[in-house]
């Protein structure tokens, strides 16, 4: 049975796009990020290419994904850390504008859940709703969460898929926390 499953987890890459996942996000690796403009949850366009000149970590991610809320502390901790620093985080998500009013609340200049998960109610970051087809443009395909590293000059420079489960007491495993803050810190060296 185990074998089965592990096959048929192997093969969502090949039925979705027709190629492994990993290849389909390697192949944009050192590649000119695809631009977008988009109606951010807040009401205001956000275009990427108003932002050359800085580290932009893109992220996607869904009401659906447990890791995804789980992911929200960390970027918090790496936003705070880095807001003397060059640096961007935007959220863009699958769900409706509406689906997110059902779940977030405005909250100064970033939101709140309306319900804390994981112990957590604060997304210090902006968030896109609707953006299905971004999600296409950066090959998408299942398996939120997903985060991409742009560089000063609008290059991807790496990725993250999925959320890296780190277990208390276990020396030099890496953290969540810590793969995305050594990703930018490779940027930052640019």
């Amino acid at each position: 049975m185990k074998t089965i499953l592990s096959l048929f987890f192997i093969l969502q890459g090949f039925i979705v796009y027709g190629q492994p996942r990993e290849d389909r996000l390697d192949s944009l690796v050192n590649q000119n990020a695809p631009n977008f403009i988009a109606e951010t949850l807040g009401g205001e366009i956000f275009d990427l290419s108003e932002h050359k000149g800085k580290i932009v970590m893109v992220n996607f991610w869904s009401l659906s994904c447990a890791a995804c809320f789980k992911e929200i502390v960390d970027f918090n901790i790496i936003v705070e850390e880095r807001s003397e620093d060059n640096f961007l985080l935007i959220s863009l998500m699958d769900n409706s504008k509406e689906e997110l009013n059902n779940k977030i609340i405005k909250n100064g200049k970033f939101y709140k859940l309306k319900k804390p998960v994981f112990k957590n109610d604060l997304i210090e970051f902006e968030i896109i709703p609707s953006a299905d087809k971004i999600m296409k443009e950066y090959k998408f395909g299942r398996g939120f969460p997903l985060t991409f590293f742009i560089d000063k000059n609008g290059i991807i420079r790496d990725y993250v898929h999925g959320y890296l489960v780190s277990y208390e007491g276990v020396p030099g495993m890496l953290t969540n926390y810590d793969a995305h803050n050594n990703k930018i810190n490779k940027l930052m060296k640019f």
